[in-house]
């Protein structure tokens, strides 16, 4: 998924609704936008997919059809 030269990836839920960096997932993970070493990508995302997003725009009911997308970072400050 990863590949060797990556050093982080940004894991990003796409959902139809603002505010998914300040969210709160219904299973304890906090915020819909990670930057994260590729050795906890997998992980990271397998508990955005597996939850629902609760944000402002939201409500309670949150989101559970999440899209998420995996951005690599090659380099300290550039974004693939």
């Amino acid at each position: 998924m990863v590949g060797d030269t990556c050093v982080q990836v940004v894991i990003k839920s796409q959902i139809l609704a603002g505010g998914r960096g300040l969210g709160k997932f219904t299973n304890g993970l906090q915020g819909g936008v990670h930057i994260a070493e590729k050795s906890k990508a997998l992980e990271l995302a397998k508990q955005m997919l597996n939850g629902t997003l609760v944000t402002k725009q939201t409500g309670p009911a949150g989101v559970c059809d999440l899209c998420v997308c995996v951005s690599l970072l090659t380099l300290p400050g550039f974004l693939l």
